[in-house]
């Protein structure tokens, strides 16, 4: 795929700002949802009376819609069950846009305060039938064991709806996350789209979203536009958001997004964005090293699954190789077990919250196991 560059980006962003309708609507599609500002697309080609672009946004609205209404199921589902939750990203990103630009997303971003809330998260979404689609990826940090699910909700033709939940934090690359700090959590404001939903005070909400923005290869237009609808909030703090970032690892992600800005006419962006890099730690030696162990491990592992995929599947299974990988926070993979039958560590060994799992050290499995595993049945009964 061809990807635009800086300077088109950066054009792009500020066409967006000052609302250029006509250069939005010379853009081909294609290009709007990679660098996701396709609303603002059809919203722009709507209003000279594109009917098939009005139909188009009709239904991209529709489809944020339903989200809202799985969204507050979902709140009421976790509430009800005693787990503490809060959304990042999607709602919580698009009440701070101005109110007359729509956010692409299309999947629902949640974090569970701790791991131990993991089983009760997965029995209370699957009752509304959610149920996951592949491995739960896992590591150990200091700040304890990080989980990350992803969700699935079939919709008959339709695109399912997704939803993915984080325990914590969000990641911040490998062996490594955020965990969002106990003021946070007591501070938090309520999403204007749906009222039984919170998310991130707004400084909170700006660390994560730059923490989030390390686990790109490479930054969007929607990118640019979320920093800079954060940084036009009323009450955003510089001071505090600065303050906030001391200590975390975000540099690479403001280093992805800052070339950006600075092609752009967002000089307000461009500085706050020069400034809170300058303020956020550089990627120790260590979480370098384990990025680099674990990329290579991956390569190997997926040439010799092509051609001996007994033999790999045996070596992701080993019980010693999944120990030492979360010995040393590399990431592993967690296959539901609900009759403790799959070869490879038992979760209950990296947390005993993770006691239905099985963990190894590359998501691989047979088809047989992948059909037991997430055949979409109520396991957890």
């Amino acid at each position: 795929m061809v990807h635009l560059d800086v300077s088109d980006q950066a054009r792009l962003v500020d066409a967006v700002r000052r609302g250029s309708d006509q250069e939005l609507r010379e853009l081909p599609s294609s290009i709007a949802s990679e660098e996701k500002i396709l609303p603002q697309r059809l919203a722009a080609l709507a209003a000279v009376g594109d009917g098939a672009a009005g139909e188009q946004l009709r239904l991209f609205i529709l489809r944020q819609d339903e989200l809202v209404v799985e969204l507050e199921q979902a709140a009421v589902a976790l509430q009800t069950a005693g787990v503490p939750f809060l959304l990042l990203r999607g709602f919580a990103l698009q009440q701070r846009y101005p109110k007359t630009h729509i956010r692409q997303f299309n999947d629902l971003d949640l974090v569970v305060r701790d791991v131990t809330h993991l089983p009760t998260t997965i029995v209370a979404l699957g009752r509304l039938g959610h149920h996951l689609t592949r491995p739960v990826t896992a590591w150990s940090a200091p700040a304890g064991v990080w989980t990350g699910l992803a969700f699935n909700k079939e919709r008959g033709r339709e695109l399912p709806f997704y939803v993915d939940v984080a325990a914590g934090g969000p990641a911040l690359g490998c062996g490594v996350q955020h965990r969002i700090p106990d003021s946070a959590w007591a501070s938090t404001d309520q999403v204007s789209a749906a009222a039984n939903v919170r998310t991130l005070g707004l400084t909170h909400l700006t660390v994560a979203f730059l923490v989030e923005l390390v686990e790109r290869d490479r930054c969007i237009v929607r990118d640019a536009l979320d920093f800079i609808a954060l940084i036009d909030a009323d009450g955003f703090d510089p001071d505090a958001v600065a303050g906030s970032l001391a200590g975390i690892p975000v540099r690479q992600g403001l280093q992805r997004l800052l070339p950006i800005l600075r092609a752009s006419a967002q000089d307000r962006a461009r500085r706050l964005a020069a400034r809170f890099a300058a303020a956020a730690a550089p990627r120790s030696v260590s979480h370098q090293v384990r990025g680099t162990v674990a990329r290579t491990l991956g390569s190997a592992g997926q040439v010799l699954a092509r051609h001996r995929f007994d033999m790999a599947l045996r070596l992701a299974s080993d019980r010693i190789a999944v120990s030492a990988a979360v010995r040393t926070g590399l990431p592993v993979f967690l296959f539901p077990d609900p009759d403790r039958s799959l070869p490879g560590l038992p979760g209950a060994a990296i947390h005993a919250s993770l006691d239905c799992f099985t963990a190894r050290v590359r998501p691989m499995a047979t088809e047989a196991e992948t059909e037991y595993c997430f055949s979409g049945e109520e396991w957890w009964r």
